[in-house]
């Protein structure tokens, strides 16, 4: 993606729809030339055209970057990260995930004494490294840039060896039957490994999260006991169908 096509996507990804004069107006470009960008990054399964302009793509196998993805939901996304800050001790050793909601928790981690982070998103990895108090474990591996993240059988491989007090994940979807999944064809292993290797796993999801399927599925909701840490937008009835599926649920307050 070129520069000017990422502008567009970073565009419509903050405000959700977008017309080709303002973006032509902002980028100084013609409309013509945004509406062939429209198309470009329409094929490419990043946005959907629509009359009068784009809007984000939502079906199940549309990717978004991380950096993208940061920008929707801040509200939610950075309450969620509180609340998960607030459940780390002192002499844990922390498995977090790649992605937007996970990043904002690697910002708002406090230094404890003998705190761990074991982390393979290169966005995290920056904002643990800025704290000295923390001691930060990373995998290696082949860089994704898509996913601003280390992944495949070295990162795996790494991974094995590790037990964890607290895996934070992130994921696209969680759904009752098909579980949680993901669009990454690359990070399901890790996820996995991750929370199997780890005593608690939390789930970090806003609620428009709730009741999708993305394109693969990482974990099953009854394969190990899960928290689920959303907000308060969250549909009742699916926090509800959740909790009768055994997973407790945290809801951040967002006030």
């Amino acid at each position: 993606m070129d520069p000017r096509k990422r502008k567009i996507f970073d565009y419509v990804c903050s405000r959700g729809f977008a017309a080709p004069e303002e973006l032509a107006a902002m980028l100084n470009v013609s409309p013509i030339t945004i509406r062939r960008d429209f198309i470009w990054l329409e094929k490419a399964g990043s946005l959907k055209r629509v009359h009068g302009g784009a809007m984000l793509n939502d079906l199940p196998n549309a990717i978004k970057d991380v950096s993208s993805r940061a920008l929707i939901a801040i509200k939610e996304k950075r309450a969620i990260a509180s609340l998960a800050a607030s459940m780390i001790s002192p002499r844990d050793k922390i498995f977090l995930d790649c992605g937007s909601t996970c990043r904002f928790l690697a910002d708002v981690i406090e230094e404890k004494p003998d705190l761990t982070v074991f982390t393979y998103s290169l966005d995290s990895m920056n904002a643990i490294a800025s704290k000295a108090n923390i001691r930060l474990i990373v995998p290696g591996g082949e860089l994704h840039r898509n996913i601003s993240a280390f992944a495949g059988q070295a990162t795996e491989a790494a991974l094995s060896s590790y037990h964890f007090d607290i895996a934070f994940l992130g994921t696209t979807g969680i759904d009752l039957a098909r579980g949680l999944t993901d669009d990454s064809t690359a990070e399901g292993a890790i996820k996995h490994i991750a929370a199997m290797n780890s005593d608690r796993c939390v789930i970090l999801a806003d609620g428009s999260k709730l009741g999708k399927v993305a394109f693969r599925a990482f974990l099953k909701t009854d394969e190990i006991p899960l928290t689920l840490i959303t907000d308060s937008n969250a549909p009742k009835h699916l926090c509800a169908s959740l909790r009768k599926k055994g997973i407790a649920l945290k809801i951040a307050d967002m006030a």
